[in-house]
């Protein structure tokens, strides 16, 4: 893949081409992977939600929860 630059919780994270975040390595003082994952849950949320069922929401929404 290639560099990235993106705002993070904590600021601006630039990453390596080939870098690998794992849930519970922190990277910058947070878990860079479980944010991540959140930030895209969050989107698929926002993404056409009109074409999701109810039982599909409510599954996304469920993951978000800790």
């Amino acid at each position: 893949m290639s560099a990235g630059t993106f705002n993070g919780p904590n600021g601006r994270i630039q990453v390596a081409p080939g870098s690998k975040f794992y849930p519970g390595t922190i990277f910058m003082g947070f878990d860079l992977a479980a944010w991540l994952d959140e930030q895209l849950r969050e989107e698929a949320l926002q993404c056409a939600p009109h074409e999701r069922s109810g039982h599909e929401r409510r599954q996304l929404a469920d993951r978000r929860e800790p």
